[in-house]
């Protein structure tokens, strides 16, 4: 009988854009406890936590199921009372900047993954975290509850895992402006080139008459100049301190990635297609609709459609699909129903 192939599940962090400049998102599925703990922090520091600031940042997708939401809300005024804190100035909180950041999932259903299913037997509530987390895997599952943490679907240590999520962040972003430069230099170079050959065509003795002059001025006035000179070296001298901190954060994000990989709950077998379908919405950088999963994951746009019909995905007026609902005053505002 041959042996069974291992199945070579997709990596958590994308390793180019996937349209255009704009990096996939990955996700992060959060639990009550951690919810309650960094708003608290959030609180106590009057600053932004690195689980939020991950959220806003291009780098991550910020989700938990609708139970987690109900608990939150329930248990978060005793919670802040408890550790010396204004029960309502945490729920304004809560309300303002948690709400608006994260998706809410609301589904239920038979696991897939062995450890889900041993997670539903330990504790039938955390059932649809471990549920969202089967949907949206790979991803990261943040959690204090023993039950997710001893089922290995869950990494205890968000703190850390957030921060690394910004050090890569941060190399997109090198990333992307990068190649929109070196874009804008080619195009810009194109047309000069262009223009320049067009003109030699026309008129070739004024066109080189004319290019040997430029040259001579540039090299008289500017390069044989001690002024030139200066800006040289100061060039030379921005380039190097450039490269030097461009290396840095390079080796701050491999780092950063190789441990977000690591803690990434990564599914055991092949992915349902209705699981493809709701992660590839869950990680797009901008909304997407029906004909654009369908063409992501080839598949016909009529498949999409009827698979977005599912009730955890919102429609947007304008045939855009999310995964889950925001509470956020303007996210609610702009979109329709399911």
């Amino acid at each position: 009988m041959p042996a069974q192939l291992p199945v070579l599940a997709p990596r958590l962090l994308p390793a180019a854009p996937s349209s255009f400049f704009l990096f996939d998102r990955f996700p992060v599925v959060v639990d009550t406890n951690v919810l309650l703990a960094d708003c608290a922090h959030v609180l106590r520091s009057g600053k932004t936590s690195f689980l939020l600031a991950s959220g806003k940042l291009p780098v991550a997708h910020l989700f938990a199921t609708e139970r987690v939401r109900g608990e939150v809300e329930k248990h978060l005024p005793r919670h802040a009372e408890r550790g010396g804190l204004d029960p309502q100035e945490a729920m304004d909180i809560w309300r303002e900047r948690y709400l608006p950041a994260i998706r809410f999932v609301d589904l239920d259903g038979d696991p897939r993954d062995a450890r889900v299913s041993a997670l539903a037997a330990r504790h039938v509530n955390d059932k649809p975290t471990g549920l969202l987390a089967e949907l949206l895997a790979p991803c990261l599952v943040f959690s204090r509850d023993r039950d997710l943490l001893d089922t290995g679907i869950a990494q205890r240590e968000w703190v850390t895992l957030s921060s690394a999520g910004q050090d890569v962040a941060q190399l997109q972003v090198i990333y992307t402006g990068g190649a929109f430069g070196t874009l804008l230099v080619g195009v810009t170079g194109w047309e000069i080139g262009s223009g320049i050959t067009r003109a030699a065509k026309a008129a070739p003795l004024p066109t080189l008459l004319v290019s040997c002059a430029a040259a001579f001025l540039l090299w008289r006035f500017w390069w044989d100049t001690d002024r030139g000179a200066q800006q040289r070296a100061g060039a030379r001298s921005l380039i190097s301190d450039a490269v030097d901190g461009i290396s840095a954060v390079w080796a701050r994000a491999d780092e950063a990635e190789q441990l977000l990989e690591a803690a990434a709950f990564v599914p055991e077998g092949e992915l349902s297609l209705a699981a493809r379908v709701a992660r590839r919405v869950a990680i797009a950088p901008m909304p997407l609709k029906a004909a654009e999963v369908g063409e992501r994951l080839q598949i016909s746009t009529q498949r999409a459609a009827a698979l977005l019909r599912a009730p955890i995905f919102v429609r947007s007026d304008d045939g855009h699909y999310l995964l889950g609902r925001s509470y956020g005053p303007v996210v609610v505002e702009s979109i329709g129903h399911p």
